[in-house]
Formats: structure tokens, sequence, C-alpha cells
């Protein structure tokens, strides 16, 4: 029997998942999938972009923290190599960039998903809502597991694709289309109906027994 992680993973479509590990620079057509392999596709895509720009956001730490520690800046009061370095400005300019980064992440790959056409097949507006949707559900799973969990390694974004999948669909599956959105967690609940419709909610149910 396969394990449930693994059913979620066996969704995302193969020519999806080859194009990132070659790292090419076109996406496949998926249009023509079935609509819970473009969802999940969707999805993974974007985590796969978080977890990309953590290991750029990585390399550039990295080469700021040298560059730092051999040039010591003047605005530091202690002679602590780690005070020196969050003192700097080098360092809150990457901070700043990164956590800003990671904030509209989910809207600027909806622009660029956009400019080449849509790969995944779903409307503009749809693509944002999931992505939206996504990227609070990573969110809040990362701040879960940080809560005393006793994990002492975060999962990568994409380690965490069957947790958001999950969230996603358990967070947004009982909101019909006039409530009221919660100004605390983004909820697009005007195309919950394009997101899943009955059948893809079906799926969703039986993946998560």
């Amino acid at each position: 029997m396969i394990e449930r992680r693994e059913r979620f993973y066996q969704l995302v479509p193969k020519d999806l998942t080859d194009s990132l590990q070659s790292s090419q620079l076109t996406l496949p057509d998926l249009s023509q999938n079935p609509h819970l392999q473009r969802f999940a596709g969707l999805v993974f895509y974007f985590l796969h972009g978080k977890e990309r720009s953590y290991s750029e956001g990585n390399i550039n730490l990295q080469r700021t923290t040298e560059k730092v520690l051999k040039n010591p800046s003047l605005e530091s009061k202690f002679e602590l190599p780690f005070d020196t370095l969050v003192h700097s400005v080098e360092w809150r300019t990457l901070y700043l960039t990164l956590e800003k980064r990671a904030q509209s992440l989910h809207m600027l790959i909806t622009r660029e998903l956009d400019l080449i056409g849509n790969p995944f097949g779903f409307d503009l507006e749809v693509t944002s809502a999931i992505l939206e949707m996504a990227n609070y559900a990573h969110e809040y799973i990362v701040i879960e597991l940080s809560r005393g969990s006793g994990v002492e390694i975060m999962p990568s974004p994409t380690e965490m694709f069957p947790g958001v999948l999950i969230d996603i669909f358990e967070e947004h599956r009982d909101y019909p289309p006039m409530t009221i959105p919660n100004f605390n967690k983004p909820r697009p609940s005007r195309f919950l109906k394009k997101i899943f419709p009955l059948e893809v909610a079906s799926q969703m149910r039986q993946l998560i027994a």
C-alpha cells in the first residue's frame, strides 16, 4: 500500500519535476492535465521556488558574513563577531531584502506564470488565490513546527508539500463563497469552487483519509 505522503507526491506531473530537476528555463504545458494534478503541480512549483529562494539567500548571507567579519563595522559597540555582523548595514539590508522577498514571492511567481501563458491552465485570479493559500499554509506549518515540537532540522518547503496541500484543503473547504474574509488569514473564497470543484474535493478527501 502506498504511503499517504507518497500519494501526494505522485500527483505532481512528471513533466514538471523533470523540468525542475534539469533547471530548464521553460515549463511544460500542463493545461490538459487533470485538475488535481495541475493544482498539486502549481503548489509544488511554488514551494520549489521558495526552496530556491532560500538557497540563494543562504549564499548571499554567507558572502555578506565573510565580508563583514573581514571588515568590522564601526557601528558595533562590542568586540564579538556576531554583534559586529548584526549591526552592519550589509546584514540589515540583506535581511530586509530576503524578508520582503519571502512575503511577496507568491505574487512574483503569479506574475511570472502569467507572462509565460499560465502553463498550469488556471486563470490568473485562480493562480493567485492558490499561491496565496500555499504561502499562508507553508508559513503556518513553519510556525507550528517552531513551537517546541522537537523538530531539530526544519523540513524544506518541498518536504512540507503534503502538509501544505492538506492545510489548503482543510482550511478553506468549509467556507461558502459568501463568507466574509477573516483578515488574519487569506481566504480567496470567490475562487473556491474553481479550485475545489466537487470531483476534486472528493479526490482530496480520499487522499487525506
